[in-house]
C-alpha cells in the first residue's frame, strides 16, 4: 500500500533545490505528527539530519543536502555564510568540516557538526539563494570574512571576490560602509572599494608592497606611473623612483603566468632599458610576501648607488581604523 503523505514528502524533498530534506513542518503540512515522523525515523526510512530536519534514508548526504538541512527549521532568518558561502561563491577559501551558517537574532538554537554565527541583522540585500539554499550574497560574505583576516588578506579576497564576480566593487563599499560600525575589517573593504581607489594601486599585490614599503625606511615610489617617449606610450611601472631612475613592477598570477605573457614582458622592460633609461625590478608574490628583506635590501642597494638617502623608520600605517 503506498503511503502517500510519505509519496508526497519523496516528491517535495526531491524537488529542485530542496536536496531530499525536509522539516517538521513540511512533514505536518502532508499529515504527518511528530510521533509518525519518529516512528519512521526509529524504522530506518527517514534520518534526522539536524533536530527536526530529516532526510530519506538512502538520499547521499552531499555538502549541499548539509548545507540546506543546517538552515531549516532555525524559527529565525539564517543563511550559509563565511567560508561555506565563499566556496558557493567561487572564492579560494576552504571551507571547513563543519558547515558555516549565520542566523539573526540571539536565542539558543540546537545544530550538529555546524558553526553558527550570531547577526544581530541579516536583512534581504544580504542573502540570495543558490540552488535553493540561502546563502549570504557574495559582498555580505566578503564582509563577514574580512573581519577574520589581517589587512594584507583582506584586500586579496576583495580583489578576488571583484575578479571572479561574486561581489560588485560599488555594492561591496555601500555595504561595508552600512556594517562597518564595531566590525573588525569593515574599514579595509571599505576604503579598498572607494571610487577611484583603484587608481591609486590596482592589485592586491601592489597594495601588500605599498604597506610594507611605508613601513620600511626606503623613500615612496609613484605608483602606476606611465612612461611615453616621443608621443608613444612604453608602458606603465607599478612603482617608479624617478631620481633614480628606477622600476618595480609586480608581477600577480593573473596576468604574468604563460610563457607568452613573460616574453611581452621582457620586451617591454627592454623598451622602457633602451628607450627610456630605466632598470625594471620584477617581483611576483613570493618576493613580496615570502622574502620581502631581500627585496626590500636590493631596493635599497640600488636607491643607494643613486644616491637616494633613506627616510626615518616608522611602523607602516594601519589601514583599518576599525582595527584600532
Amino acid at each position: 500500500m503506498v503511503d502517500v503523505a510519505e509519496w508526497q514528502l519523496a516528491r517535495y524533498a526531491e524537488a529542485a533545490g530542496r536536496h531530499g530534506v525536509f522539516d517538521r513542518a513540511q512533514a505536518w503540512e502532508v499529515g504527518l505528527e511528530p510521533e509518525q515522523v519518529m516512528r519512521r525515523v526509529a524504522a530506518g526510512r527517514f534520518v534526522e539530519e539536524q533536530p527536526g530536519v530529516y532526510r530519506f534514508a538512502g538520499v547521499p548526504r552531499t555538502r549541499w543536502l548539509r548545507r540546506r538541512a543546517a538552515t531549516l527549521g532555525t524559527g529565525r532568518r539564517a543563511a550559509v555564510s563565511h567560508r561555506d558561502a565563499a566556496d558557493v561563491h567561487g572564492l579560494d577559501r576552504a571551507a571547513g568540516a563543519a558547515i558555516e551558517i549565520t542566523v539573526a537574532g540571539s536565542g539558543p538554537l540546537e545544530r550538529w557538526d555546524v558553526t553558527v554565527h550570531r547577526s544581530r541583522e541579516l536583512c534581504r540585500d544580504d542573502v540570495t539563494v543558490v540552488d535553493g539554499v540561502a546563502v549570504t550574497t557574495g559582498e555580505r560574505t566578503v564582509i563577514d570574512l574580512a573581519r577574520l583576516l589581517d589587512p594584507l588578506e583582506r584586500t586579496a579576497l576583495v580583489d578576488d571576490a571583484i575578479g571572479v564576480g561574486a561581489a560588485r566593487r560599488a555594492r561591496l563599499h555601500a555595504r561595508a560602509r552600512a556594517l562597518a560600525a564595531g566590525r573588525r575589517g569593515g574599514g579595509t573593504v571599505a576604503a579598498v572599494t572607494a571610487p577611484g581607489a583603484e587608481g591609486e594601486l590596482r592589485s592586491w599585490l601592489e597594495r601588500t608592497a605599498s604597506l610594507r614599503l611605508a613601513g620600511s625606511d626606503l623613500p615612496a615610489p609613484t605608483w602606476n606611473v606611465p612612461i611615453h617617449r616621443g608621443g608613444q606610450l612604453l608602458g606603465v611601472i607599478d612603482a617608479f623612483w624617478e631620481a633614480v631612475p628606477l622600476g618595480l613592477d609586480l608581477d600577480g598570477l593573473r596576468f604574468h603566468r604563460t610563457p607568452e605573457q613573460r616574453r611581452a614582458d621582457v620586451r617591454r622592460d627592454r623598451r622602457m632599458l633602451v628607450d627610456a633609461g630605466i632598470p625594471i625590478l620584477r617581483a611576483d608574490y613570493h618576493d613580496v610576501v615570502h622574502r620581502w628583506p631581500e627585496l626590500l635590501g636590493q631596493l635599497g642597494r640600488a636607491l643607494g648607488r643613486a644616491g637616494v638617502g633613506r627616510c626615518p623608520h616608522g611602523p607602516p600605517p594601519d589601514p583599518d581604523p576599525a582595527t584600532a
